[in-house]
């Protein structure tokens, strides 16, 4: 008995695959992994009763980090003041979903400065993966 899988309804999906990274004009070739986001400050106000009467919107909050290999990282380290990849001055990332079926996406993460650098690595390993967190000062969606 054959098995048939029922055809795709919506055609392709974006993927990991379609991404382009880019800091300060540098494609960057071993990102493993990509965050980021923002957040609202979303609160309830309460007065008398036991319920919210109204809600607040405060601060929108960017957040991300940036996932390289070993190899890049030491190249970033090479141009850091002192070797600490947290003293290079702000820079941005463009990040590109493109394929040729779908229509090109592109993000901005905008102000962007490496929070912290280090390194975590067990036996086994056969490459070693560097996640560091950003600190974001905007993210452009569109």
């Amino acid at each position: 008995m054959a098995f048939s899988l029922p055809p795709l309804i919506n055609g392709k999906s974006y993927e990991n695959a379609d991404i382009t990274v880019n800091i300060g004009g540098v494609i960057l070739t071993t990102v493993t992994a990509l965050s980021y986001g923002e957040e609202d400050n979303i609160e309830g106000v309460w007065a008398t009763g036991r319920k919210q009467v109204s809600y607040g919107v405060g601060q929108i909050k960017p957040s991300g980090s940036i996932t390289l290999l070993m190899q890049e990282m030491q190249n970033i380290i090479a141009v850091a003041p002192f070797g600490r990849i947290q003293d290079l001055p702000f820079f941005n990332i463009t990040v590109s979903y493109t394929d040729l079926s779908l229509v090109t996406v592109i993000h901005r993460i905008v102000n962007c400065k490496f929070k912290s650098n280090k390194i975590d690595t067990k036996t086994g390993d056969t490459s070693i993966p560097v996640e560091l967190p950003l600190f974001i000062g905007d993210i452009k969606w569109k």
